[in-house]
C-alpha cells in the first residue's frame, strides 16, 4: 500500500493518487479524449442508472411506447457519457449544453457545435469500458441461440476490442 509516516499528527499517510486507476482515453474522430480513472461516485451511479435502464429495454420491440422510452434511455446514457468525457475535456460541456438546448426547443442540434459524436456500438462500448474500470460487473447481453456471441467489427474472437488506453491520471 502506498503509505508513508511523517503527517504532523503522527498518522500514517495513505497517497491515493499512487492507489487510483490511470486515466483512460478514448480516440473518437481522431481526436483523443481522456475520462478519470477514479469517477465521482454521484457521477458513477448516473453512468450506472442509465445503462441499467437501456439494458432494460433490450429485446423489447421498437415501437410506439417502448420506442419512445428506448430513445430516451439512449439519449440519457449519451449525456452521461458525455458529462463523464466533459470531466477532463472542459470543450465537451458546450456540446452537452448545445444538445440540451436543442432537445428543449424540439430542434436538431448544430452538427458544428458536436464535438464528441458516437453511435450506438460505440457508446455502448466506453459505457462498458469506463464501468469495468471502475470494478463494476457489467451483464453481457444474452448469448444468441446455437454458440457463442458474435464477434464485435474490428476484433477476433482472441483479441480484446480496442476500446482505451491508459493515460497518467490528471491533476
Amino acid at each position: 500500500m502506498a503509505t508513508r509516516p511523517g503527517t504532523a499528527n503522527g498518522a500514517q499517510l495513505v497517497d491515493l493518487d499512487e492507489l487510483l486507476p490511470d486515466d483512460m482515453a478514448f480516440v473518437i474522430g481522431g481526436q483523443q479524449f481522456a475520462v478519470p480513472g477514479d469517477l465521482p461516485v454521484p457521477t458513477m451511479l448516473q453512468l450506472m442508472r442509465a445503462f441499467e435502464e437501456l439494458q432494460q429495454l433490450q429485446g423489447q420491440p421498437v415501437d410506439g411506447d417502448s420506442g419512445e422510452r428506448a430513445a430516451q434511455a439512449m439519449s440519457k446514457l449519451h449525456q452521461r457519457v458525455l458529462a463523464v468525457f466533459a470531466l477532463r475535456s472542459p470543450e465537451v460541456q458546450a456540446q452537452i449544453d448545445e444538445v440540451d438546448a436543442a432537445e428543449a426547443e424540439g430542434r436538431d442540434p448544430d452538427p458544428d457545435k458536436l464535438v464528441v459524436v458516437l453511435g450506438m456500438a460505440g457508446l455502448v462500448r466506453v459505457t462498458t469500458a469506463v464501468m469495468e474500470s471502475m470494478g463494476a460487473v457489467v451483464q453481457q447481453p444474452e448469448q444468441p441461440e446455437g454458440g457463442a456471441r458474435p464477434t464485435p467489427r474490428g476484433t477476433t474472437a482472441r483479441s480484446k476490442p480496442r476500446t482505451a488506453t491508459a493515460t497518467k491520471r490528471g491533476k
